[in-house]
C-alpha cells in the first residue's frame, strides 16, 4: 500500500503527464493546420503565376493551345501537378499523376468557389486545390493544383519524435518537483511523527512540534498538543490518586495488623486464632500491595529519586540469591550462579537488587520442585552488561508473553496456584527503564523460562 506522499507524488505526475500530452496533440494539430493553410496559400499562388504566364500567352498570340498549356505549366514548381478541364467539363491537360484521380470539385469550381481536399496517390498523400482560372476576367478553365505532404509529414514526424522523447522526461521531472514539493510540504508533519511516535505514558510533558505558518498543519499539531495535555492531566490524577489512596490506606492496615496481633496474642480459642492468622495474612497482602501501587505511582510520576553510586554487579546479584536462597530450599530449588567477576556499575544498588529478587522470586514461585535457576551475569563487547534468570517450569504462553510486564497481570495457568499481585514484574521494568536498560522475557511452556535484563555498561554519574 503506497504512502498519501508516494500517491500525491504519482497523481501530480500522472495529471501532469495528461495535461501535457492534451496540450501536445493540441499543438501538433495547430501546427499541422497552419502548415496546410500555408500550403494552401502556395496553391493558390502558384495557380495565380498559372494564370499570368496563361494571360500573357494569349496577349501576344490571342489563342491558347495545347503548347502554350505544357509552357505555362514549366513556369509552375516542378513538385506541383497540374490538370485542366475546359467550361464544359471536358477535360485540356492532365499530368501523368492526375490521369486517374477522380476530380471531386470541378463542379464547384465551375461555379467559381475555390475548394482544397487531401487525396492517396500510391499511398501518398497531396494536397489539391480546384479553382477556376480567368483570361481578361473571363473564366477560361478549371485547374486542379497537387502537391505532395511530404515537407508537412516529415515536420510533424520530427515534432512526434521531439513529443515522444519529451513525454519520459516530463513525467521523470515532474516527479522530482512533485518529490520535492510533497516532501517539503510534509516535512513538518514528518517531523510531527517522528515525535509522536516518542510520546508515551513516560514523557506525556512532551510535546508535537508545530510549523510557524498558520495553516492546517499547524492547527493539527496544536490540537494533538492540546489531546496530549488532556492525556497528561489524566494520568497525573490517576497517579496522584493512587499514591494518595496507597499512602492512605497503609496507616489503618497497621492499625488492624496490630490489632489483630494483640488479639492473637490475647485469645485462647484455637480457632478464633487460626482466623486471626488468616486475617492477619490477608492484611499483610494488602499492606504489601499498597507498597507496590505506591512505589509504582512514584516511578511513574518520576517522583523516586535513584540513589546512585558505584557498587559491584557480581557482589549484589550473589547478595540477593543468598537472601532467596531459604524460600527456594523450602521447594527443593538450587540457585546455580555464573558471574563475570569483577563487573563494577553506576546506578541505584537497592532498586537494581529488588529487580534481582523479583526475577527470582518469580523464578522459584513457578518453578518445578526440585529443578535448578540459572543466573548468568556478563558483559558483553565491554558496553552491555547482561543479567539472565532461567528457571525450569509450566512456562508462559506464547499470546501472554506480551503482557507479561503489564500491571496485575497473573498467567491463567498460576492464577489460582500463587501468590503475588502482579505488580513485581512492572516495578522491575520501571526500575531497568529508568537506569537506560531494557528487560524481556522468553518462555517454552512446560519447559523454561529466561528473563533477560540488558544495561548499559557506562552509566555517566549525571543521567
Amino acid at each position: 500500500m503506497f504512502s498519501i506522499k508516494t500517491r500525491l507524488i504519482i497523481s501530480y505526475s500522472l495529471m501532469f503527464e495528461i495535461v501535457l500530452i492534451a496540450y501536445s496533440i493540441f499543438i501538433h494539430h495547430t501546427v499541422r493546420d497552419a502548415a496546410i493553410t500555408t500550403l494552401d496559400t502556395r496553391l493558390v499562388s502558384t495557380a495565380g503565376r498559372f494564370e499570368d504566364e496563361l494571360e500573357e500567352i494569349f496577349h501576344d498570340k490571342q489563342t491558347i493551345d495545347f503548347t502554350d498549356i505544357l509552357h505555362a505549366k514549366k513556369q509552375t514548381p516542378a513538385q506541383f501537378s497540374v490538370r485542366l478541364w475546359d467550361m464544359t467539363g471536358s477535360l485540356l491537360y492532365a499530368d501523368t499523376m492526375l490521369a486517374l484521380v477522380p476530380a471531386a470539385f470541378v463542379a464547384d469550381a465551375l461555379r467559381g468557389t475555390t475548394r482544397f481536399d487531401m487525396i492517396q496517390i500510391q499511398s501518398q498523400e497531396y494536397r489539391t486545390a480546384f479553382l477556376p482560372i480567368s483570361i481578361r476576367n473571363v473564366p477560361y478553365c478549371i485547374a486542379q493544383f497537387t502537391v505532395p505532404m511530404t515537407e508537412i509529414e516529415e515536420s510533424m514526424s520530427h515534432l512526434q519524435t521531439i513529443f515522444y522523447i519529451s513525454f519520459p522526461l516530463a513525467f521523470v521531472l515532474s516527479a522530482l518537483v512533485g518529490y520535492i514539493i510533497v516532501y517539503a510540504g510534509f516535512r513538518p508533519m514528518t517531523r510531527m511523527i517522528e515525535s509522536a511516535k516518542n510520546i508515551s505514558e513516560k514523557n506525556l510533558e512532551e510535546r508535537l512540534p508545530t510549523p510557524g505558518k498558520n495553516d492546517e498543519v499547524k492547527t493539527l499539531g496544536m490540537t494533538f498538543n492540546r489531546m496530549i495535555e488532556r492525556i497528561e492531566s489524566a494520568f497525573q490524577s490517576q497517579r496522584q490518586f493512587i499514591a494518595d489512596a496507597s499512602h492512605e490506606i497503609r496507616s489503618p492496615l497497621t492499625i488492624i495488623s496490630a490489632e489483630l496481633e494483640f488479639a492473637q496474642r490475647s485469645l485462647a480459642d484455637g480457632d478464633v486464632k487460626n482466623s486471626i492468622r488468616i486475617s492477619l495474612d490477608e492484611v499483610g497482602h494488602l499492606k504489601h500491595l499498597t507498597d507496590d501501587l505506591l512505589l509504582l505511582a512514584k516511578l511513574d510520576s518520576q517522583q523516586l529519586t535513584l540513589n546512585r553510586r558505584y557498587f559491584r554487579f557480581d557482589e549484589l546479584a550473589a547478595d540477593c540469591i543468598r537472601k532467596v536462597k531459604q524460600v527456594a530450599a523450602a521447594k527443593g530449588t538450587t540457585i546455580q550462579l555464573q558471574v563475570e567477576p569483577g563487573i563494577e556499575w553506576y546506578g541505584d544498588a537497592e532498586k537494581i537488587s529488588s529487580v534481582i529478587i523479583i526475577l527470582l522470586d518469580n523464578a522459584i514461585k513457578y518453578s518445578y520442585e526440585k529443578s535448578a535457576i540459572c543466573v548468568d551475569l556478563f558483559l558483553r563487547d565491554a558496553k552491555e552488561i547482561h543479567l539472565h534468570v532461567t528457571n525450569s517450569g509450566i512456562g508462559i504462553l506464547p499470546a501472554e508473553l506480551p503482557l507479561v510486564f503489564g500491571r496485575f497481570f497473573r498467567s491463567s495457568a498460576t492464577r489460582n496456584e500463587s501468590s503475588g499481585n502482579g505488580l513485581g514484574l512492572a516495578i522491575a521494568r520501571r526500575i531497568i527503564e529508568l537506569h537506560s536498560g531494557t528487560i524481556a522475557v522468553s518462555s517454552i511452556p512446560q519447559d523454561k523460562t529466561v528473563f533477560r535484563v540488558q544495561l548499559p555498561a557506562i552509566q555517566p554519574a549525571l543521567s
